[in-house]
C-alpha cells in the first residue's frame, strides 16, 4: 500500500513541477488516494531556495511564511495546518500553526500580529551536510489562502541578506563622438535582489560593453585601426582611473584628458601602450569600486574634423557586484526541457509513522486532513523552488 502512494506522489510531483513556472498554483486538499485530487502539502528545498540569499544553509534558523492580503479575512475566521522541518539528520520535525484555535489545543505556532504570516524559529534546524533539507507547509482547516512570500531567517528572526542581481541597461543613444561622451553613475540605479526588492548601498562596479561604429561615408568619423578612446572611472572622492581602448594599428603610448572633457586640451595622463586594450580583442570593460558612488565616462579621441559623428557605441551598461563580469548572450534563450526536477532520492515521500496527525477541526472534515501512520497514506511533498514574485494558492476541498 505504501509503495502505491509513493508512486502517486511522484506522478503528481512531476505534473506540478512541469507547470510551476506559472505565477500562481492551486493546491487542493481531498482524497489522497487520487492523483487528481491530492492533499497538496508543499515542500520547499532549502538548498535551492537559499540561492536567493547571501548565506549558507547553516545560517538559516527559521522560516517566515507570508500570505497575501486577500487571505487575511480567511485566516481571521480560523485556519491551521502543519509547519514541518524535514531533514536528513533531524527527520520529520512537525509543529502545528493556527489562528482561532482554543488555548487547550496546544498548537505551537500562532499567526503573527499582522494576521497574514507565520514564523518558525529553531536553534539548529538545518545543516549543509545533509543531502536534503526541506520545509513542508500544510493547511488542515480553513478556507483558501495564498502564499505570497517565503523568507529565510537568521537566529534573531530577521530575514537573511538577499543576493543582489545585476541591473543591465541598453542606452537608447550610446554613440560617442569627439564632442559627445557617454556618462553613467552607480547612483543612477537602485541595487535590487531577484524579486526586485531594493537593497542597501550601491553596486560594487560598472561594466560597459562597447562596439565600433563603421561609417560607409569615408569623409565621416568611423572606427578604424588607428582610433583611440578611453573610459574614465571617478569615485566619490574625485580619484580617477583610466582604461584606454585602441585600434589594431595603434603603436604609441596614449595621452588622455585628465579633466574628463572630450576636447583633449589638458593632456597630462599617459597610458603606456602595453596597458591599452584592443577593441578587436575585448569588448567588455569593468571597474569595481566597493560600495561608494562612482561614475564611468566613455570619451572618444580624434576625428576633430567631424566632431559630431559617433564612431564608438556603448551597447550595454551593467551595474554589478560580480568581477569579472560577462554580459549575457544576445542569443534567444533555450526552451526548457521536459525533464522535471524531482525530490532527492534519499528524501522520504511519507511522514514517519509516529508523526502527529492533523487535528479534527469538525466532524465532517476528516477526509480533508492529511493522514499518516500505519494506514500507508502518504503525505505528498511537492519539491519546488518558490519564486517570491509569484504565489501559491492553498485551496481546501469541501467533501
Amino acid at each position: 500500500m505504501k509503495k502505491l502512494f509513493k508512486v502517486i506522489a511522484c506522478v503528481f510531483a512531476f505534473a506540478m513541477l512541469a507547470s510551476f513556472a506559472c505565477a500562481e498554483k492551486v493546491i487542493t486538499y481531498g482524497d489522497s488516494s487520487s492523483a487528481d485530487d491530492p492533499k497538496g502539502n508543499l515542500a520547499i528545498d532549502i538548498s535551492d531556495f537559499i540561492a536567493k540569499y547571501d548565506a549558507e544553509v547553516d545560517d538559516v534558523y527559521g522560516v517566515k511564511v507570508v500570505f497575501d492580503e486577500d487571505s487575511k479575512a480567511v485566516i481571521a475566521n480560523g485556519a491551521g495546518g502543519g509547519f514541518i522541518f524535514n531533514t536528513e539528520s533531524g527527520g520529520w520535525d512537525q509543529k502545528q500553526w493556527c489562528n482561532g484555535c482554543g488555548d487547550d489545543e496546544g498548537h505551537e505556532i500562532q499567526v503573527e500580529a499582522d494576521g497574514v504570516s507565520i514564523v518558525r524559529l529553531e536553534a539548529t534546524p538545518f545543516s549543509k551536510d545533509d543531502s536534503w533539507v526541506q520545509v513542508v507547509l500544510c493547511m488542515w482547516w480553513g478556507g483558501d489562502i495564498t502564499i505570497a512570500n517565503i523568507q529565510l531567517l537568521d537566529a534573531d528572526g530577521v530575514e537573511l541578506p538577499r543576493k543582489p542581481v545585476d541591473t543591465i541597461i541598453k542606452p537608447e543613444n550610446g554613440g560617442v563622438s569627439h564632442n559627445s561622451s557617454f556618462k553613467v553613475s552607480k547612483s543612477d540605479v537602485k541595487k535590487v535582489d531577484s524579486d526586485g526588492n531594493e537593497l542597501e548601498g550601491n553596486y560594487m562596479g560598472i561594466a560597459l560593453k562597447l562596439s565600433p561604429i563603421y561609417n560607409e561615408d569615408t569623409t565621416k568619423a568611423s572606427w578604424n585601426d588607428w582610433c583611440t578612446a578611453y573610459i574614465k572611472y571617478t569615485d566619490d572622492t574625485g580619484y580617477s582611473s583610466y582604461v584606454v581602448i585602441i585600434g589594431d594599428q595603434v603603436s604609441w603610448d596614449v595621452t588622455v584628458d585628465d579633466n574628463g572633457t572630450p576636447d583633449n586640451k589638458d593632456d597630462d595622463v599617459v597610458i603606456p601602450l602595453e596597458d591599452c586594450i584592443k577593441l578587436s580583442e575585448q569588448d567588455t570593460f569593468m571597474c569595481e569600486n566597493g560600495g561608494s558612488d562612482m561614475t564611468a565616462e566613455v570619451i572618444a579621441m580624434g576625428w576633430d574634423d567631424d566632431p559630431d559623428t559617433a564612431f564608438l557605441n556603448v551597447d550595454a551598461v551593467a551595474f554589478t557586484d560580480s568581477d569579472p563580469f560577462e554580459f549575457p548572450s544576445d542569443e534567444e534563450p533555450q526552451e526548457p526541457t521536459d525533464t522535471p526536477t524531482t525530490t532527492p532520492t534519499d528524501a522520504p515521500t511519507t511522514a514517519p509513522t509516529d508523526a502527529a496527525t492533523a487535528p479534527n477541526a469538525d466532524s465532517d472534515a476528516g477526509n480533508d486532513q492529511p493522514q499518516t501512520g500505519d494506514n500507508g497514506i502518504a503525505v505528498l511533498a511537492v519539491v519546488a523552488m518558490i519564486s517570491l514574485a509569484g504565489a501559491v494558492v492553498v485551496k481546501k476541498h469541501n467533501a
